[in-house]
């Protein structure tokens, strides 16, 4: 996983895995975007879309997220519950097919 959120600020790596973690996550987190709103980015979608042209070895990816901000990387995309539901299981159903499972 490479954390976009909000999530990742303030924290290093190694922090971000503890608190994940302690929230049950089960997984293994490689990277973080970096945070670089300019005028080139004004979205969180361009700081994914930045990571993935630096990382061309990632050739099947999906964003999952509750915020709409994410037209560079919109075909890969599946938006949360914004109401405060979360990931659901018709999201994860997505993202298997969408990665080439199920």
């Amino acid at each position: 996983m490479v954390v976009s959120s909000s999530w990742r600020h303030g924290y290093t790596i190694d922090q971000l895995k503890g608190l994940l973690e302690s929230r049950g996550f089960v997984g293994a987190l490689y990277d973080m975007t970096r945070d670089w709103f300019s005028e080139e980015c004004t979205q969180r979608g361009d700081e994914i879309r930045d990571w993935l042209d630096g990382h061309p070895e990632c050739t099947t990816y999906v964003v999952l997220d509750d915020d709409a901000d994410m037209d560079a990387v919109r075909e890969r995309f599946i938006q949360t519950d914004v109401g405060g539901g979360g990931l659901q299981d018709g999201h994860v159903e997505q993202a298997i097919v969408m990665l080439g499972g199920g």
